[in-house]
């Protein structure tokens, strides 16, 4: 049956917002796809949020090594706002910044380097030198995981076709029949 143009407006910012809602989860799902996995923690951390950013708050899960905690991406909630509420998509790991090479200074978090990253400045137990970004463990040879296995991961996902490819996909999934109006 035929809809009256009327209606259009209404069911095009309809369309957008669920455009929106599913954009943000399958950014949320491509990033714990893409991201590293080795601490167990930091994948599975990724989150859809509306009204305000996401922070990085949650401390990360102590493993017995690389790869311990790996599991399957899964997709976020499909968060439904409106024209004019932020929808985001953060990490809660606090050492997020960490991991995408980009990091809040130590003061304004209130932790010294040897808290957030383990090492033990008398011994040294890693048997490493100290470690400031995710790309030193490149450096260092050590086991990584992002997707593609580069220290610019993140980057590569937001500055490359990979993020309008997600986008592409979640509004293209959302339409009007053609034969409405």
């Amino acid at each position: 049956m035929l809809k009256d143009i009327k209606h259009l407006t209404k069911d095009i910012e309809k369309m957008v917002l669920q455009g929106k809602a599913k954009a943000a989860s399958k950014i949320q799902f491509s990033l714990q796809y893409r991201s590293p996995y080795w601490t167990g923690t930091f994948n599975a951390a990724w989150k859809v949020q509306k009204g305000t950013p996401v922070d990085p708050v949650k401390p990360r899960k102590e493993n017995q090594g690389y790869r311990s905690g790996v599991r399957a991406p899964e997709a976020g909630p499909i968060i439904k706002t409106s024209l004019t509420e932020a929808l985001y998509v953060g990490n809660e790991t606090e050492y997020a910044g960490f991991v995408i090479n980009r990091m809040r200074s130590l003061e304004t978090a209130g932790l010294t380097s040897d808290q957030i990253f383990g090492n033990d400045s008398q011994e040294n137990p890693r048997g490493i030198s100290s470690i400031e970004f995710y790309e030193d463990l490149f450096t260092i040879g050590a086991d990584t995981s992002p997707i593609p296995n580069d220290p610019e991961w993140y980057y590569y996902y937001i500055a490359t076709e990979e993020l309008v490819q997600d986008l592409d996909q979640a509004f293209k999934s959302v339409s009007l029949a053609q034969s409405e109006y």
